[in-house]
């Protein structure tokens, strides 16, 4: 998301992102083993799969991380029916990036956080934002969220036209991307103990 200049100070512009790239796509078609959908960090290169590789999967999701530090980067490919949660969540991620206006991408982005966990684990600054954007002052019963909606926007509607209401939205939303993003990349990793390696730096999750 494109952060105004004018509000990169209140931001923690010091994180490092991990996840680069994150994507669906049908990586093997029936027994020619071929890619069907070449992710595009192989487009133009020579890479191709072990002949002897016996899987063979549909939808999938591919991931780069990159790690920055040590100038290293990993390749994954997660199953979608081995891992329908972490599928899910990784298609969300990247679609936030293809959804259009502030609010769009706020709640494709939320989808994903949302996702990954359980209602007792989410923030009521994220949850509490989501709730004015999809919900009409009315709707707005619970006390928490009126609370924080007041704390956050001096009311219960979101105004990007005031400053104050764009300040409060990018910082709750870059939060939201952070967070969003070290736990996509906690539950890869913890799903990346197992694993079978197509090509160096390409994993498949088992």
């Amino acid at each position: 998301m494109n952060v105004p200049t004018q509000f990169h100070r209140y931001l923690d512009l010091g994180y490092e992102f991990k996840i680069s790239d994150c994507f669906p796509t049908i990586e093997i078609e029936g027994n020619s083993k071929t890619w069907s959908r070449v992710p595009k960090f192989y487009q133009g290169k020579s890479h191709a799969l072990d002949k002897a590789i016996s899987y063979q999967f549909t939808l999938s999701l591919f991931v780069k991380i990159i790690y920055k530090k040590v100038s290293d980067c990993e390749f994954y490919i997660i199953p979608k029916e081995r891992f329908p949660k972490l599928f899910l969540a990784g298609k969300q991620f990247d679609e936030a990036r293809l959804s259009g206006t502030r609010f769009p991408k706020y709640m494709t982005l939320f989808k994903a956080y949302e996702t990954l966990t359980t209602p007792k684990e989410r923030d009521i600054i994220f949850s509490s934002t989501r709730h004015s954007i999809s919900h009409t002052t009315t709707q707005l019963t619970r006390s928490n969220v009126i609370n924080t909606l007041k704390e956050l926007y001096d009311g219960l509607e979101i105004d990007l036209s005031k400053f104050k209401h764009r300040k409060s939205f990018y910082k709750v939303f870059w939060s939201l991307l952070i967070e969003t993003d070290r736990l996509l990349y906690s539950k890869i990793q913890q799903a990346s103990k197992e694993f079978k390696l197509l090509y160096p730096n390409l994993k498949l999750l088992k």
